[in-house]
């Protein structure tokens, strides 16, 4: 059995591994053992790596959601999902980049969606709606950038 270990620590909840007892010199408010089995703890893994968050992260995001689905209207203190990023000549080729990962994920989970008769499970199916929606804005927004590149290049 695996063991997660979360610490609240100036209104932040932050994570270590099993038998710490100390983070970075911090003295720990509140102290919590999750024991996770190994498919547990693995899922949360995968679903931390696939969001770019740590495993801590992941599952205050799965404990923030669960709050937004049973009302609580203090479920989570940060924006979510995050702003989206700014598309620039600058970063063109960086957002083009992203949207291509992005667009692969939803690919994955749109053919696991066909494939399971339309029954993905929760998380997947928010995360499939976030891409969808998040890919059309920027593309949207790359393609604005890139017209303007183009009439400033024949004028």
């Amino acid at each position: 059995m695996n063991f997660v270990q979360f610490w609240r620590v100036a209104g932040k909840v932050i994570s270590g591994s099993s038998g710490s007892n100390e983070i970075y010199g911090v003295s720990m408010s509140k102290q919590v053992l999750v024991p996770l089995d190994a498919v547990l703890l693995g899922f949360v893994e995968r679903a931390a790596e696939r969001e770019s968050r740590t495993v801590a992260s992941q599952i205050r995001y799965f404990i923030v959601e669960a709050m937004k689905d049973a009302g609580s209207p203090t479920a989570g203190s940060e924006p979510w999902p995050r702003p989206l990023a700014v598309v620039s000549r600058d970063n063109l080729s960086e957002i083009k980049a992203r949207v291509k990962d992005m667009e692969a994920e939803r690919d994955k989970l749109a053919t696991a969606e066909h494939e399971n008769r339309h029954s993905l499970m929760r998380h997947d199916e928010v995360r499939l709606r976030y891409l969808r929606d998040t890919i059309k804005s920027l593309q949207s927004h790359i393609g604005a950038i890139e017209r303007l590149t183009e009439g400033n290049n024949r004028g």
